[in-house]
């Protein structure tokens, strides 16, 4: 863990030398359900830009996510979510039952 810290402390002073590191979130690893990758970027023209997409794997091979610009309603949230090509996975896909898109919504939202 303090090898991982280390590196991931030591990217983020590269990418962005002025930012304030505080700390770092450490959480157990979940097993099972479907990944998905929220951020957001500020951009000068245009100010916070909101992304959702399915992560993992999944967001660096397909390049499958839904961008708006902040702040976001829960309708716009839904919006994003059904406009991903993956969104059939979060649903009743393979006997597996519905991932809690409504959670991911709430997330990207209040994001």
């Amino acid at each position: 863990m303090r090898r991982a810290f280390a590196e991931v402390t030591a990217g983020a002073r590269v990418r962005a030398p002025a930012a304030r590191l505080r700390g770092v979130l450490v959480a157990p690893m979940l097993s099972g359900g479907i990944e998905a990758i929220l951020g957001v970027e500020r951009y000068t023209a245009f100010g916070p830009v909101v992304m959702v997409g399915l992560g993992g794997t999944v967001v660096e091979v397909f390049r499958d996510v839904a961008f708006r610009a902040a702040p976001l309603d829960m309708a716009t949230a839904r919006d994003m979510i059904g406009e991903l090509r993956g969104a059939a996975l979060l649903g009743d896909f393979r006997g597996r039952g519905p991932a809690d898109t409504k959670a991911l919504a709430e997330a990207l939202a209040a994001l």
